[in-house]
């Protein structure tokens, strides 16, 4: 699961990066 999230951010514009992986980390590792 790691590797699609990885490929699933590099996809993504750099604005939509960082919202996109503060989601992430929000629910998977649950911070924030």
């Amino acid at each position: 699961m790691g590797d699609t999230q990885t490929t699933f951010i590099m996809i993504k514009p750099d604005g939509v990066e960082r919202d996109l992986a503060d989601e992430i980390i929000g629910r998977f590792g649950g911070i924030g």
